[in-house]
């Protein structure tokens, strides 16, 4: 998934504006900069890009987040 739609704006928001697709929540949001648990009040990032870090996704990230002590980058 990509972390931000077309015009720039948070795809991981903390109130959605459309109707959601499913009753429950996700456990692992997977995006291009990140892999992240989803417990809000902030989903810490537990894996991250080799470019990118904390700060970056917190910048287009609505809710806070709390990064992981474990955090680790991505390994491809």
């Amino acid at each position: 998934m990509e972390h931000v739609a077309v015009d720039g704006s948070p795809k991981i928001v903390k109130k959605l504006t459309f109707p959601p697709t499913t009753t429950g929540k996700v456990n692992m949001i997977f995006t291009r900069f990140s892999c992240d648990g989803s417990d809000f009040e902030g989903a810490p990032p537990q894996r991250s890009g080799r470019l990118v870090n904390c700060q970056d996704v917190q910048s287009v990230t609505e809710p806070k987040l709390i990064v992981s002590p474990d955090l680790k980058e991505i390994e491809f």
